[in-house]
């Protein structure tokens, strides 16, 4: 009998704690860390909006994506920022770019301060950016000069539209956003539509940089051969003079005749090494003046009218 009622209140004690259990539940929900949302939905009138409140979307209108941002991070140097939703929908897209240029930068490796890997870089983050829905653009530039003109063009960013003619810098090699108001020099330079424009502008300057390699080292040629010209005249002058010198008339003996044979056949030896010189000289010239030609041509290509975007 003791035991009988050991078992019964054992399993009141049990359900006891069980309905307690739920009560808790009940009162005090569990806390769940995830990242937010953010939706993109184009309303009936055909204008795309981005919001992180899904009841903010009105009847009638199509969501056409949803991703999130960062804000279940758990790095605790960034948890406050990542406690408040951005305020506006221009705060929301940058809260995407920005979590979107990170997690790049944090799997990629910049391995070379170098244009054109920071190029492929940028045509990578531009794809990603064009595929969630944003306008993007790739940027080629000098962020640390104000009057920089496209020679001294060294870097390359995105830069990604947040509203209509509004822009904000992704600078890839960082993971972060840049705002105007920290350096306007991302705001300024040459902006391309695509990845493609950006290639035949790398192409540009990969060009100049080679022609100028080239035409440098065949400058250096020419000065050798003109030297080597001069050097060259000069002793077909001297053998001449020797020759006028030594034997004025045609009355010769026919000792003196074998040796003015030999001397005249030095003169036409010589002769014929400084007309190879002369030759070479012009073709190296030729080569020169087309490859300037070409620079100039290209030059004329790369050189367009700056463009200063507008940013929040």
């Amino acid at each position: 009998m003791k035991r009988l009622i050991r078992i019964v209140g054992t399993r009141d004690d049990f359900l006891l704690v069980i309905i307690f259990q739920v009560f808790l539940l009940l009162q005090f929900p569990p806390i769940h860390q995830c990242a937010a949302e953010i939706y993109k939905y184009q309303d009936i009138n055909g204008a795309v909006h981005f919001t992180a409140d899904s009841a903010s979307i009105p009847k009638g209108a199509e969501i056409l994506q949803v991703f999130g941002t960062d804000d279940g991070d758990t790095d605790n140097s960034s948890s406050e920022q990542h406690q408040e939703q951005p305020s506006s929908q221009d705060e929301i897209i940058v809260s995407v770019l920005h979590n979107l240029v990170k997690v790049y930068h944090a799997t990629h490796t910049y391995s070379k301060k170098d244009f054109f890997v920071c190029a492929d870089m940028a045509m990578d983050v531009w794809n990603m950016i064009e595929t969630k829905g944003i306008n993007a653009r790739i940027a080629a530039g000098n962020i640390n000069k104000a009057r920089a003109n496209w020679k001294e063009y060294n870097h390359a960013w995105v830069v990604a539209e947040i509203s209509p003619d509004r822009w904000v810098a992704l600078e890839i090699t960082r993971g972060t956003v840049v705002r105007g108001n920290e350096n306007k020099n991302y705001y300024r330079g040459y902006f391309f539509n695509t990845p493609r424009e950006l290639k035949e502008h790398v192409d540009l300057k990969k060009r100049i940089r080679e022609l100028s390699i080239r035409t440098g080292a065949l400058q250096k040629q020419l000065k050798e051969v003109k030297k080597e010209y001069e050097q060259g005249l000069k002793k077909h002058r001297d053998l001449v003079d020797e020759c006028e010198k030594k034997y004025p008339d045609q009355r010769l003996s026919q000792t003196r005749f074998g040796k003015y044979r030999e001397l005249r056949d030095k003169i036409a030896e010589q002769a014929t090494v400084v007309k190879g010189l002369e030759e070479r000289g012009k073709q190296l010239a030729g080569i020169i003046k087309t490859n300037i030609e070409e620079l100039k041509n290209i030059e004329q290509r790369l050189d367009q009218p700056v463009e200063r975007l507008k940013f929040n």
